[in-house]
């Protein structure tokens, strides 16, 4: 209809899907919505919540490359399982970091850093991952700390790190 039914928000964009009228967006800038931070719209009630303010994620920047200071931090990649039970997303620490993959409950909760090495935390993400079902992920394997080559291939991990299979080679 070209109505504009919600916002207009600022300071941020949409997540990479939605599940069940529920979209996630990815505010990168102090705006009208709060602090940085993931933020969750339901497009059926209009209301919107912060999930996570970067200020949460302090307690990692011990553990990860990039800036100490959360104003420098982003929220990109979130995604939702396949059954929206689950949420991905990368906190980018900043110029000159890395992106962090943390997943989580869909409500919050459980929140697990995809690293089993617990050192330079998310450094060791696939690229472009993507849910392959509730429990597991696929991507590029161009540098994760899994026990195998880091050769580009598609695999397939577990949402704590743990290598499954080869869905693809180069």
């Amino acid at each position: 209809t070209g109505k504009i039914e919600f916002g207009p928000y600022d300071g941020g964009f949409l997540g990479d899907q939605f599940y069940g009228g529920k979209i996630l967006m990815n505010v990168i800038t102090e705006s009208k919505l709060g602090p940085r931070g993931l933020y969750q719209l339901d497009t059926n009630t209009g209301q919107v919540t912060c999930l996570f303010k970067t200020t949460d994620f302090l307690q990692y920047k011990d553990n990860w490359f990039g800036k100490d200071d959360p104003i420098m931090w982003s929220f990109t990649h979130s995604k939702y399982s396949v059954d929206g039970s689950f949420l991905a997303f990368t906190v980018d620490s900043g110029p000159g970091g890395g992106q962090h993959l943390f997943i989580c409950r869909a409500d919050g909760t459980e929140l697990k850093i995809w690293n089993k090495l617990e050192k330079d935390i998310g450094a060791d993400k696939p690229l472009h991952f993507l849910w392959y079902d509730t429990d597991t992920f696929c991507g590029v394997d161009q540098d994760t700390e899994d026990m195998t080559p880091n050769n580009l291939y598609v695999k397939r991990w577990d949402r704590f790190g743990s290598y499954i299979e080869i869905l693809a080679g180069p």
